[in-house]
């Protein structure tokens, strides 16, 4: 995949869109280091028939959230497979061609043709141990390794109360697909306008996931203007810092960043956070949006790291 070509504010084109916004073939490498081709794209197909959306499944796949379950959770199966004459068969002992004249009648074998894939255990190991949740969303968490998932969100007055709700309601989806706990995955939130608030930082537990929700869903719109970068210095001196809770030498850093305008002063705090092992992915929604601050506050690759949505309504769709 090439890179963004233009460094200019201007409205994101198609093109540009879907090189940033469907990352899922690219971000799968993550996964296809653990896993088969079968596995990998039947997960992308159970969670787009069960409507999720393009955005989530990018950044689904790039936090490893898919790639990160357990090998014990996994199991082959058999499947018997039936063939028309001069036809090869998968069996357990190898291939099994087919021998003699048939009529391309159908034939019989004397060893039972078979096919091997892997599924997922109907009940994973480590199911009831207490530590798993469940909420009133009916998602269930595919995400056990050691997370701390930070998120700065863009209130200025250019997002409007409407487009803020979707932005909170993307936070929720998103933590929907990780065991969030102490132990696993840690969420810490920041919303900014002209100065910057972190709402909780990695060290608050949350006993369940609509815990979890119901601290997203307090946070509140008030506009102003738009101070990415004073947002990103306190994501590196406060939101990362192992006094609150950050665990920088012993889980992944992840920090997502959601914004719809323009702002100064990002480089410097963007490259303080990836000194200090913090992965930064860029979310820019709209026509008022600069491609080229979004790319630097990214981690590289940016055509990995950087999303660019045409509206909120992208965020759930």
């Amino acid at each position: 995949m090439e890179l963004l070509q233009s460094l200019t504010t201007r409205t994101p084109t198609g093109s540009q869109l879907s090189r940033y916004r469907w990352r899922v073939m690219a971000s799968a490498v993550l996964v296809l280091r653990r896993f088969n081709f079968i596995a990998v794209f039947n997960f992308l197909e159970i969670m787009m028939l069960f409507g999720v959306n393009q955005l989530l499944c990018c950044l689904i796949f790039a936090l490893g959230a898919y790639g990160s379950a357990s090998n014990a959770d996994w199991e082959k199966k058999f499947v018997l497979e039936e063939s028309w004459d001069s036809q090869k068969f998968l069996t357990l002992n190898g291939d099994l061609p087919l021998e003699g004249e048939s009529n391309n009648e159908l034939v019989a074998l004397r060893e039972q043709p078979v096919k091997e894939t892997r599924v997922k255990r109907e009940t994973p190991t480590g199911s009831g141990s207490g530590n798993e949740s469940s909420d009133e969303r009916g998602v269930t968490n595919i995400c056990r390794e050691k997370l701390d998932l930070g998120f700065i969100l863009d209130r200025s007055g250019s997002i409007g109360s409407t487009n803020f709700e979707k932005i909170k309601s993307f936070v929720k989806d998103l933590t929907d697909y990780f065991e969030v706990s102490q132990t696993y995955t840690r969420v810490s939130v920041m919303s900014y306008s002209s100065s910057s608030t972190i709402h909780f930082q990695f060290s608050r537990q949350f006993p369940t996931k609509q815990d979890l929700y119901s601290a997203i869903d307090s946070i509140s719109y008030d506009g102003g203007g738009t101070n990415t970068g004073e947002a990103l210095t306190k994501a590196y001196t406060t939101m990362f810092n192992t006094n609150n809770g950050a665990r920088l030498s012993d889980a992944r850093q992840v920090l997502i960043v959601l914004t719809d305008g323009q702002s100064s002063g990002v480089d410097q705090p963007a490259q303080q956070l990836k000194s200090i092992g913090v992965t930064i992915f860029s979310i820019g929604v709209g026509s008022g949006i600069r491609v080229s601050e979004l790319e630097t506050m990214a981690s590289p690759p940016v055509d990995e790291h950087v999303y660019l949505l045409k509206n909120f309504t992208e965020l759930s769709t």
